[in-house]
This record gives C-alpha cells, structure tokens and sequence, in this order.
C-alpha cells in the first residue's frame, strides 16, 4: 500500500527536517517495528566504525497509518496545500521491442531513500537523501 498525499503543491526543500523537526512514525507516532528492527546489513565507515543499514518499511507502513490510500484516506493534506518535500525525479523510456538500449533508456528506474536521524534533535537537524 501507498500513503496518499495527492492534490498537493510539493514544495521542495533540501532534504532537512530542521532543527526541532520530527520524522513520522520515528518521533511522532512511532511505529513499535522500528524498535524491533533488525539492520538489514552494516557499512564499515571512515573511523571504522560500523553503520546499521535498515529498512524505511516501519515508516511507510507509519505514513499509510496515518494518511489512509487513495481508497481510504484518513489525516490527508488540505487539496492544494503547499507542503514541504524532499523530492527527487527521473524519467525513463522503455525500448519499444526487444533491441538494443539507446542513451536514456532502460528496462526498469530504481530509487532509494536514506535518512539520518539527529542525535540531539534540539540542536541538529535529521536528513533525507533520496
């Protein structure tokens, strides 16, 4: 299922909640999973140290919570409301036939959204990289 926040002007900001700012299902809402989580794999870091990687799935099953889906919405955006967003596209086109690829195109578009969760939220801000 996918959260339904249509009939929206994104606003895109530079990937920050800001100083103060919350992530839902993480600070506000916490979906108990999060606590449960297990990292999905770790990355070996400058200082050696190691980074837990998990998966976003506890904070989109959060959002969907939340806002309801196109068929059963529930706490959505105002329609037309300017929201803040982080916001990344690409476009994409298919080969028609079974041939050979041309520049800018391809069988499938991939995306991945990472976020790093300030410490110390009242004097960081948390990040989100898509």
């Amino acid at each position: 299922k996918n959260a339904y926040i249509g009939q929206i002007n994104m606003t895109t900001a530079s990937s920050f909640s800001g100083v103060g700012g919350t992530v839902l299902g993480y600070d506000i809402l916490r979906n108990p999973e999060v606590d449960k989580a297990k990292p999905l794999f770790t990355e070996k870091q400058w200082d050696g140290s190691e980074l837990p990687i998990y998966d976003a799935k506890p904070l989109q099953d959060t959002l969907v919570e939340y806002f309801g889906t196109k068929d059963d919405m529930r706490h959505y955006p105002a329609p037309g409301a300017f929201v803040c967003c982080a916001n990344k596209g690409v476009t994409a086109e298919r080969p028609k036939n079974d041939e050979d690829m041309k520049p800018g195109q391809g069988y499938g578009v991939w995306s991945a959204i990472a976020i790093s969760f300030a410490k110390d939220p009242t004097k960081y801000s948390s990040m989100y990289v898509e």
